[in-house]
């Protein structure tokens, strides 16, 4: 028998018209199709410092699988998200030694060249004959992750993108972006990123009114919609089901019932059932706090407590589904000891214990930090504990957060965290170092979200992987259909387990 291929949009006008999302059939063009009725959520995050040193015993965890805490990992305990959040190590990202930049890759000076190869798959635009300090032109030369998902899903919300930055400074410089768009020319520009709590939730809120009549009329029309999506194309569901054949039609019927249960899951719930609210307003932002290169210390971790709401609520009330959420810059200088004590400076011959400063510093013992435990510390887990301590507080913050059909909000995210550098090799000293902060091998990322089947709370030693890989595979599980980000391809397929 001569086989017979038709087309999505022949199957969709079978139905009806109707927005019935369909598995992929082989009677179809080889085309996408999601299953899915509830959205899908994407974070990329990032931490503006190397894992320090010793790194490999007081921040990422020995062995593989389920995973005892290390100090720089302590607030995963603290927040109780432990068990939501996938620890990837053993990364690394190539650099120059001779000729051209390798794909996906940096030249031998580190800082400022880390950060495009993991958010973009590219280096940078920057001459690097210059000595790298240009600044304004270290820019990726693609899109970044966060952009590049905008273009392919089109999230029909009222923000495209969340981009936040806790790092309180004007974004001037490159190292306080963390997200670019593509232009009409197809080249790319900064999105400059909104780092005022007021001012985020100002702008995230207005006009939001949950509450108002019309509104929760309309969400009543929707949600009765999807209520009743198949009863609304039984009959012409009967007509199509005999064109197809045998795999096709289980595979097809199992689909629906897979939609009916969910239908079933919805006529329990109303409009509001979700955790969709209005926030109360944040007040005045902290103080900037004056004279030092990046601005000292200026609240960062209240900064950081409002826009884990604002990202948290945003996500619940369908006002966005992607965040670009970055903590600190490239190349962090933010001012420790307002945060972990006067006994920083004790340590240190820096005396604004900046970030900075701290991953090249020597080691304090946890119980001075308050890190608890008595074990002695690189201080470079400060750093670490820090970063760690706002994306915990973030997961969180996802998972208490119900979606309209009772899973957490959580469960349909995928969340990346990434950071400057590793510990290792660094081919730019002279000699070459065996053992330094600046370095991109030994690099680690965090992973969180149940979104597209990602596996969680286990250690996973990719070794020599691109952390771009690790991005990847979040895209994938947000619904990104391509494997390439920039110049990288592929992705850690231990992230979506066995």
């Amino acid at each position: 028998m001569r086989s017979r291929r038709i087309s999505r949009r022949a199957v969709l006008l079978g139905l009806g018209g109707v927005g019935v999302a369909l598995p992929a059939l082989e009677i179809m063009l080889p085309r996408s199709a999601r299953a899915d009725i509830l959205p899908r959520r994407f974070v990329l995050s990032y931490a503006g410092t190397s894992l320090g040193v010793a790194s490999t015993k007081y921040v990422v965890p020995s062995g593989v699988g389920s995973y005892e805490l290390t100090p720089g990992l302590a607030p995963l305990g603290d927040h109780g998200v432990q068990s939501e959040v996938t620890i990837v190590s053993g990364m690394k990202i190539p650099w120059q030694t001779t000729g051209e930049i390798p794909p996906g890759g940096r030249p031998r000076n580190f800082h400022y060249y880390s950060v495009s190869p993991q958010i973009a798959g590219t280096h940078s635009e920057l001459d690097v004959s210059d000595g790298g300090d240009s600044v304004g032109r270290n820019v990726p030369l693609e899109p970044t992750a966060d952009q590049i998902l905008v273009e392919a899903l089109s999230p029909d919300t009222k923000f495209d993108v969340l981009v936040y930055r806790v790092h309180a400074m004007e974004a001037g410089h490159f190292a306080q972006r963390l997200s670019w768009r593509r232009t009409q020319d197809g080249g790319v520009e900064q999105v400059d990123p909104i780092f005022s709590p007021r001012l985020a939730y100002e702008s995230l809120f207005t006009g939001f009114a949950p509450a108002d009549p019309a509104e929760l009329a309309e969400a009543q029309f929707q949600l009765e919609r999807k209520r009743s999506v198949l009863d609304l194309v039984h009959q012409r569901t009967e007509r199509l089901l005999p064109l197809l054949g045998r795999a096709d039609r289980e595979r097809l019927e199992r689909h629906f019932d897979e939609i009916r249960a969910m239908e079933n899951r919805l006529a329990e719930l109303t409009p509001g059932s979700g955790a969709c609210t209005l926030l109360d307003p944040p007040g005045d932002d902290p103080a900037t706090e004056e004279g030092h290169v990046n601005g000292g210390y200026s609240g960062e971790k209240e900064r950081a407590e409002v826009f884990t709401d604002l990202i948290a609520m945003a996500f619940a009330c369908d006002l966005s589904r992607i965040a670009s959420f970055q903590i600190t810059d490239w190349k962090s200088y933010l001012n420790m000891q307002t945060l972990y004590g006067p006994v920083l400076q004790a340590h240190l011959q820096d005396p604004d214990s900046e970030q900075h400063a701290i991953s090249h510093s020597g080691r304090v013992s946890d119980e001075e930090l308050g890190l608890g435990g008595a074990t002695s510390s690189a201080l470079a887990d400060v750093n670490v504990h820090f970063h760690v301590d706002i994306i915990a507080r973030l997961v969180k913050k996802l998972r208490d957060v119900a979606d309209i059909d009772g899973s957490s909000v959580l469960d349909h995210t995928a969340l990346v965290m990434l950071f400057e550098g590793g510990q290792g090799y660094n081919p730019e000293s002279d000699p070459p170092a065996e053992n330094d902060s600046h370095s991109t091998v030994n690099m680690m990322a965090l992973v969180a979200g149940g979104a597209g089947g990602l596996q969680r709370g286990v250690h996973i030693v990719a070794a020599d992987r691109h952390p771009a890989e690790v991005v990847i595979s979040a895209m994938n599980a947000a619904g990104y259909q391509e494997s390439t980000l920039g110049e990288v391809s592929g992705g850690i397929a231990e992230l979506f387990g066995s």
